[in-house]
């Protein structure tokens, strides 16, 4: 299948928003119904148009024709550390390379912005094996996470050591 990956701009927010909307319907049915509906409030478009605005932020998506099929999205914890916080692949396009790619891009970005470290939650054991095959260690699970959720905890260390860069970012300002 033929996909490319960029970053993300604001005219592609509505199909990323229609695409994690439709995703928490139907791959996070283990959820709460109220969880999932307070995710999709927070990640409307007004929050993705902040994250676009932000230097630190990454936002990647994989698109054919026009249409996005998949994205991961990445924010700053500080100090050289980033959490992702969605990475969606829709459901018809999975086994196709597109998470793997996005994965890709999104450590190059992250290297490019000084991030040694990143690190994301997960819900299922099939996704524990798919970033396991990608690098990331299992770290253990947290119970009663966001919204009471259990949630798995992976990372990735991308650099043994922080940029200097980081330092110099915290310490002159």
């Amino acid at each position: 299948m033929k996909f490319t990956v960029r970053k993300l701009i604001q005219k592609d927010l509505p199909q990323l928003v229609e695409l994690l909307n439709k995703t928490l319907d139907e791959a996070f049915i283990h959820y709460q119904k109220r969880t999932r509906q307070a995710y999709k409030r927070l990640s409307d478009i007004k929050y993705y148009t902040r994250v676009l605005k932000r230097k630190t932020s990454i936002a990647l998506g994989a698109f054919a024709k026009g249409k996005i099929l998949g994205f991961i999205s990445l924010e700053s914890k500080d100090g050289g550390v980033g959490l992702v916080e969605w990475f969606i692949v829709d459901k018809s396009y999975r086994g196709k390379g597109l998470g793997t790619a996005l994965m890709a891009r999104l450590e190059k970005e992250a290297i490019s912005k000084y991030y040694h470290h990143i690190f994301l939650y997960t819900e299922t054991k099939k996704n524990i094996e798919f970033y396991k095959r990608r690098g990331f260690e299992y770290v253990g699970l947290q119970k009663k996470s966001w919204f009471g959720e259990d949630e798995h905890m992976m990372q990735k260390i991308l650099r043994d050591k922080p940029f200097h860069e980081m330092f110099e970012r915290y310490l002159r300002e």
